[in-house]
């Protein structure tokens, strides 16, 4: 009979105990290694601090750990930092004298992003036409340059027109508005703002107005009239080009809006038009034009032809 025992045996006593008996003692080295691991905590947000306990059995001696990222350790208990999102399997052999054993983690490591540090989101200005609609696209990223997927976004305009989720509608207001337009982004325990400025441009010429819209002239004189041109909402637009007609018994009118009168008083209705064009459409307006005297230039007093005498009464005439 042979009786199998797991440490070397070293004392005389036991060896000459054993073999007065008649038992065979054959001596045997430690067992290999069954490695085994334990992780605290198994996921969470870059950067992930990570506890690793050896749960080996049949006494290892040495360690070395893999930690899924290219880190390595020879530590029993170590800890690792990720700082890269993804998922990573560890891997812990163990050894001893008698040689080695091989486990995994049964529950895999898994890092996502971190806080936001940085997003990206449009050009710095949006130009829109009145009605016109863009969405916004954001992307995220936290300090190890990891992309946050789903961060929290709320956006919000504060001229220029509203917004329906991530989708803004311009206004009728046309105009440049700074920074009117302006996004918020949490990831983790930090919230990013940004802004950026929008402009509406008007929509096409659609009415043009002579002013002064009713104009009295001095008879020989010269007044200066101005064209204003509008969208359907009342933007402002500027024609690139107008042209002035006016009927030639009231007067003259130049390529700037200068109208001369005639010298003879008069009423001349709608005898006064001004055309505009822009981007191809064309709109007109009219006005009346008064011919009114001018002011006060001589004074002639006709006398009586005969010589008034004392107490006696004369006629004059004044022109």
């Amino acid at each position: 009979m042979t009786l199998m025992i797991r440490r070397l045996l070293r004392n005389s006593v036991v060896g000459a105990y054993a073999a007065a008996l008649g038992v065979g003692v054959v001596a045997c080295g430690p067992s290999v290694p069954e490695a085994g691991l334990t992780a605290e905590p198994v996921d969470g947000a870059a950067p992930l601090t990570v506890q690793f306990t050896d749960t080996s059995r049949n006494e290892p001696t040495s360690w070395q750990w893999q930690f899924g990222d290219s880190g390595t350790s020879a530590e029993q208990t170590p800890q690792h930092r990720y700082e890269q999102a993804g998922t990573y399997t560890v891997t812990l052999v163990a050894t001893n004298e008698a040689g080695s054993g091989t486990a995994s983690t049964a529950q895999l490591i898994t890092v996502g992003p971190g806080d936001v540090d940085r997003m990206e989101f449009a050009d710095e200005t949006v130009v829109l036409n009145i009605g016109g609609t863009h969405t916004f696209e954001i992307e995220a990223w936290d300090v190890f340059g990891n992309q946050i997927t789903n961060p929290q976004v709320q956006w919000a305009a504060s001229a220029g027109g509203d917004f329906d989720g991530s989708t803004f509608t311009a206004g009728t207001v046309a105009g440049t508005f700074e920074s009117a337009l302006g996004v918020s982004v949490t990831a983790g325990t930090v919230t990013l703002k940004e802004t950026r400025t929008v402009t509406v441009l008007p929509d096409p010429l659609a009415t043009v107005t002579i002013a002064p819209h009713s104009r009295s002239v001095a008879a020989g004189e010269e007044a200066d009239l101005t064209v204003g041109a509008a969208d359907q909402y009342g933007n402002e637009v500027t024609p690139t080009d107008v042209r002035w007609d006016v009927d030639s018994r009231a007067g003259q009118i130049g390529l700037d809006g200068r109208l001369t009168a005639v010298t003879t008083v008069g009423e001349y209705p709608t005898a006064l038009r001004a055309v505009a064009t822009l981007a191809g459409v064309t709109v007109s307006d009219q006005i009346d034009v008064s011919v009114v005297h001018g002011p006060l230039t001589s004074l002639v007093i006709d006398a009586p032809s005969e010589p008034v005498r004392v107490g006696r009464s004369g006629s004059f005439s004044v022109t």
